[in-house]
């Protein structure tokens, strides 16, 4: 994912498993994500659903990831000797994607007992946004897929 742009992610469930089934689940993940997200990028728009979620997210400049990035690569310039290389801003930025996945994961697993491995597809998938009009077309469709999926009959009745 490269500096200053923007991208739709999305990922799933493993199988026809859910990703989220209490409340708490839904408002764990969000502290997660305020955790892990915010340093790499700013949220444009959002929404979780039971067994998938959608993310819009505009990738931070790659001064403010250099500066943002710091205390994640270790807290000293010295960790930071490549980041101005953008394959490396690139590389952090998709970490703590991975990061903010994993850490839900290893929390629902412990929340669900028993349960072991990955919660999520493999990989989450982005997709770049290249126009004006695939920017207004995703962010309705982010926010219209609860009505879509018959979670709700009305957008504002969906929380997440």
């Amino acid at each position: 994912m490269e500096a200053g742009k923007t991208y739709h992610i999305y990922t799933h469930a493993n199988g026809s498993e859910n990703l989220f089934q209490t409340e708490e689940n839904f408002r764990y993940f969000l502290k997660r994500y305020e955790e892990y997200i915010p340093p790499v990028a700013d949220t444009l728009a959002w929404c979780l659903m039971p067994n998938h979620l959608h993310l819009l997210v505009q990738i931070k400049s790659k001064k403010d990831l250099a500066k943002d990035l710091t205390g994640l690569a270790g807290g000293s310039k010295k960790d930071l000797s490549g980041l101005d290389n953008e394959k490396n801003l690139e590389r952090l930025t998709i970490l703590q994607f991975s990061h903010l996945f994993n850490a839900y994961t290893k929390a629902y697993n412990k929340f669900k007992k028993k349960r072991r491995g990955s919660l999520f597809t493999r990989a989450f998938k982005r997709q770049e946004i290249i126009s004006d009009q695939y920017f207004t077309n995703i962010i309705h469709y982010i926010h219209h897929n609860p009505v879509h999926h018959g979670f709700v009959k009305h957008i504002k009745d969906w929380t997440w």
